[in-house]
């Protein structure tokens, strides 16, 4: 065999141990800065910057970061079509208040937005469901009767209905209001359409949402869907007269009556 072939033969079986060895390094992972600020590392020590500079003032802060989309002018997702209102969670027992948040009603999902300072490239997070019991949201509202503004609070509870498999009920974000032996949920929802030609060039999307109301009574252990009044009198046919006459106070239709509106229709029904 030529030396010259063997020589080769070495040099490949050379560099061959040397690709091996290099494959089964195990290099420990550093911190990579950019404008002194460090965003690549281990999971141990993200853990541990959590607890130690967010300490308890954050600790609701479980979740993973939101994106924006089709947020535009005429139509988006957010509830009140909001960021930033001012709003309360409760979490474990724990109380967090004086916060920024927004609610995405479209995909049902509770959104904080974090101070500045906190995070530097990322500004809004999902919050976990499963961790928060609660929220309160404020809102300026004008009252359409009397034509009074103001700061209007909505509370909205998670609620599971998996331990009634005939509610026909999905789980989530809920205003719940207990009224007699009736128990009320009121469900905001954005829904979504396709934009299509004009319409879709004005708005710079391709979706269009609406703001609907979804209302459902659970009335002797069965949960009925009210978003019709002959839905909600067909319940109560004994008390139709009565009903139809507080429904004439508030000079609106049936569909845009909010919790506090249908809490007085009930206790009405209730007292009779």
């Amino acid at each position: 065999m030529p030396i010259k072939f063997l020589l080769l033969l070495f040099k490949m079986s050379l560099f061959s141990l040397f690709c091996f060895s290099q494959n089964n390094v195990q290099y420990k992972t550093e911190p990579v800065s950019h404008n002194n600020h460090f965003y690549s590392i281990s999971k141990k020590q993200a853990t541990e910057i959590y607890k130690n500079n967010l300490q308890n003032n954050y600790t609701f802060l479980n979740g993973r970061e939101y994106k924006l989309y089709d947020i535009t002018k005429e139509t988006n997702p957010l509830f009140h079509s909001s960021f930033g209102l001012n709003g309360t969670v409760f979490v474990n027992g724990e109380t967090y208040k004086n916060l920024k948040l927004a609610y995405d009603i479209y995909k049902d999902k509770l959104i904080y937005i974090t101070p500045v300072q906190l995070f530097e490239n990322c500004n809004f997070f999902e919050l976990n469901q499963a961790t928060i019991d609660s929220f309160y949201i404020e809102v300026k509202e004008t009252d359409k009767i009397l034509g009074v503004s103001g700061i209007k609070q909505y509370c909205f509870t998670k609620v599971d209905f998996s331990e009634n498999e005939n509610s026909g009920m999905k789980g989530g974000y809920y205003e719940v209001a207990k009224v007699g032996n009736t128990k009320l949920f009121l469900q905001h929802k954005a829904l979504r359409t396709t934009s299509r030609g004009t319409d879709a060039i004005m708005q710079q999307s391709l979706y269009r949402y609406y703001y609907v109301l979804n209302k459902t009574l659970l009335l002797n252990g069965t949960y009925y869907e009210i978003n019709k009044k002959r839905k909600f009198i067909k319940l109560f046919p004994d008390k139709r007269k009565a009903i139809n006459r507080k429904l004439r106070k508030f000079e609106l239709k049936f569909e845009l009556l909010n919790k506090e509106q249908m809490v007085e229709i009930l206790q009405v029904v209730n007292s009779i």
